[in-house]
């Protein structure tokens, strides 16, 4: 073997090392909140004012963030644009909006675990697994965006 065919095949092993660790790590619950409160921090948009959660995950190896849940980013105008770019919403508000609230997905088909857990590997089924309650909640309507803000200042 050739020193290309060595340094191809060291960083194949690599890849495939890291991505099987990533898969585990989420696979095992890595990235489970145990904690989260209503954010002090008030952010401004041309709509209104908003507040997100400060969110803390388990262990030392992610940092807190700050999450802003179902914000609209764009109007289908009464449906009638569907397939169609979205407009600038026309939504706007006084006061502080708190964003804590997952808004409905996408229209999409979900199946039981039975029908995938032969075709997948076990990690894709616990994935699955874990996102199927939050696709119980489907409309077509569904330009809103769930953002993650890494947490500015000290963290308590």
């Amino acid at each position: 073997m050739g020193t290309g065919q060595t340094t191809h095949l060291r960083y194949l092993s690599g890849l495939l090392l890291r991505a099987a660790l990533v898969l585990f790590l989420f696979a095992k619950g890595f990235a489970v909140v145990y904690h989260h409160r209503i954010s002090d921090r008030v952010m401004t948009t041309r709509y209104g004012k908003v507040r997100g959660l400060e969110v803390t995950f388990p262990g030392n190896k992610l940092r807190p963030v700050e999450a802003y849940f179902g914000l609209r980013y764009g109007d289908l105008d009464g449906g009638g644009m569907r397939f169609m770019p979205p407009k600038n919403p026309k939504e706007q508000w006084n006061g502080i909006r708190v964003a804590m609230k997952h808004q409905p997905v996408c229209p999409q088909p979900v199946k039981h675990e039975q029908e995938y857990s032969k075709q997948l590997p076990e990690a894709r089924v616990a994935h699955l697994r874990n996102i199927t309650p939050y696709l119980t909640d489907q409309k077509e309507d569904c330009l809103t965006l769930n953002l993650f803000v890494p947490k500015q200042g000290k963290t308590v």
